[in-house]
């Protein structure tokens, strides 16, 4: 047995007791013996203290052991310093359990520490409360956003705008807000994404806080660049030639630097000015009606909003695209839906813009088919335009969107940034999904509040 020699020691104590009680007794009833009962006595007396140091020794190693693993990073031995050693097996299964909780300790500190730097490092603020409103976690980015050195409790929320606050502590679910206040002295727009759990006995808010302006201004620099290039692209493109073909001009003009004279004027000099001419004005035009579609794009009409059933628009979008488009099937797929404030005009023009899109990639396909399908969203009503035609590769998916950038011969550029911009016009979203050479999908959200 593990325990067998502190067993036998306990025995033997308690035997060496029970004799001396019993020889107390005997040597009791005989007063003749009285040095004798007085002796024994003193020897019961020290079997008794002895005992109980023999079991005090076993309680002060036990609790030892276990105010060590309270206090984390203590040391302890777990050798018995009698010569019996006695305890040397449990001593030793002490040891491993105890090895085992403080690599334990130690790997979970390291994940703190890990998750710590994980967070600091998240391009979103991050902050976490507890029940009454005391900050367990937040991360730099938070700070950053809110414009505060430190963060202890929600309640210094209330001096920067009392709705941020109304909205972190009422909200019972997982859900986002949107609230806009003025930080500083900057406006910011912040998209809120709270969730609430219970961790152990004790709930938890999460926060992630992101600041949308800030965001949008980094996409809307990346797109602006990128219409920058394109417009840079296509008025160099124009104006080479005409920078050229004015230089050939003028050097058939002035061959000495001088202007010739109109009597040495003859008809292949005419002839070659005026088809230069001719050139430079075509590449004019050009230009102009670049900077027109430019316009169509930059500068859209005052929007003129209205309830409108999307099932009934798409079924006159659908005859008027028969009519236009002969050679394609066009199927409309409706579910019954509520009716949305839409601007009536520009939804049109968007949705035969991407009709017109499907149509062109079906040029060669032999199933010359275009889907139009209405749903419910959770959030309002969706439009999906759905074709089996050419769809787009994946190195020019991410610039689809971007203005005057097209992956059709002859295409302008403009349809899908059009769209993007009506979209946004009613606070809705176009998601585009394909696959080269198999299919197109584009769906159109509508929101029912905006």
């Amino acid at each position: 047995m593990v325990y067998r020699k502190f067993y036998f020691g306990m025995i033997f104590r308690l035997i060496i007791f029970a004799l001396l009680c019993v020889i107390l007794g005997v040597v009791g009833i005989n007063s003749t013996y009285i040095h004798t009962f007085i002796l024994l006595s003193i020897l019961a007396l020290i079997s008794v203290f002895e005992l109980i140091h023999y079991l005090n020794y076993t309680n002060r190693f036990l609790s030892n052991y276990f105010n060590s693993l309270y206090e984390s990073g203590s040391k302890i031995s777990f050798d018995f310093p009698d010569k019996e050693n006695s305890f040397k097996n449990l001593a030793q299964s002490m040891g491993k359990v105890w090895n085992l909780l403080t690599e334990a300790r130690l790997k979970q500190e390291e994940e703190k520490e890990f998750l710590s730097n994980l967070i600091s490092h998240v391009g979103i603020g991050i902050i976490a409360f507890n029940e009454d409103g005391k900050v367990r976690l937040n991360n730099p980015m938070a700070l950053k956003i809110l414009n505060l050195s430190s963060l202890k409790h929600w309640n210094q929320l209330e001096e920067i705008d009392k709705q941020l606050l109304l909205k972190i502590t009422q909200s019972k679910a997982s859900n986002k807000r949107y609230i806009k206040c003025v930080i500083g002295e900057e406006v910011k727009e912040l998209m809120l994404y709270i969730s609430v759990f219970k961790l152990r006995n004790e709930i938890i808010r999460l926060v992630s806080i992101q600041d949308i302006n800030e965001e949008m201004n980094r996409k809307e620099v990346l797109a602006w660049q990128q219409v920058i290039q394109i417009m840079a692209h296509e008025i160099m493109s124009t104006i080479s030639p005409i920078t050229s073909l004015s230089k050939h001009i003028s050097q058939k003009l002035k061959p000495d630097g001088k202007v010739i004279e109109s009597s040495k004027l003859n008809q292949n000099l005419i002839n070659d000015m005026a088809e230069s001419l001719e050139i430079i004005s075509g590449r004019g035009e050009g230009l102009s009606e670049f900077i027109s579609k430019y316009r169509s794009i930059a500068y859209l009409p005052e929007a003129q909003f209205e309830f409108v059933d999307l099932n009934d628009l798409l079924k006159s979008i659908k005859q008027l695209a028969d009519a236009e488009f002969k050679a394609c099937n066009i199927i409309l797929t409706s579910e019954k839906i509520e009716k949305v404030k839409v601007d009536k005009n520009l939804t049109e023009q968007v949705l035969l813009n991407l009709i017109r899109n499907s149509v062109e990639a079906l040029i060669k396909r032999d199933a010359k088919e275009i889907n139009l399908k209405t749903s419910q969203y959770s959030k309002g009503v969706s439009i999906e335009i759905f074709d089996k035609g050419k769809g787009i590769s994946d190195e020019f998916i991410d610039k689809v969107f971007v203005p005057f950038f097209s992956t059709k011969e002859k295409g302008t550029g403009i349809g899908l940034s059009f769209a993007r911009q009506v979209m946004h016009l009613h606070g809705g979203e176009i998601k585009l999904t394909t696959e080269k050479d198999k299919w197109t999908r584009v769906k159109l959200f509508f929101p029912n509040e905006f």
